[in-house]
């Protein structure tokens, strides 16, 4: 599941990111400035919807997460902003 698969990718996550966090503060922060919009959308919302769809939307948060700071763990699917927007109109 997504789930269990984030969960077993966390620790790599974080090595990445803490790596590349040192090479390129700046690129961290573009990238933290584009996820933010969406994670402030999830978290405005936590408790007021508890669809499937919702669900999925922060599993995607995640994965989209692992392909902007941990470009090493590939996606279980492919995600972009975009693709955010879209399953965010259907919450």
């Amino acid at each position: 599941s997504t789930q269990s698969r984030s969960s077993a990718a966390s620790d790599v996550y974080k090595r990445q990111r803490l790596d590349k966090i040192g090479s390129d503060p700046m690129r961290d922060k573009q990238w933290m400035k584009e996820i933010a919009p969406h994670w402030q959308r999830y978290l405005s919302n936590v408790g007021k919807n508890n669809s499937k769809e919702f669900i999925k939307y922060r599993w995607m948060l995640e994965e989209f997460r692992i392909s902007l700071f941990a470009q090493g763990i590939k996606t279980t699917y492919p995600i972009s902003t975009k693709r955010l927007v879209n399953q965010w109109n259907i919450c």
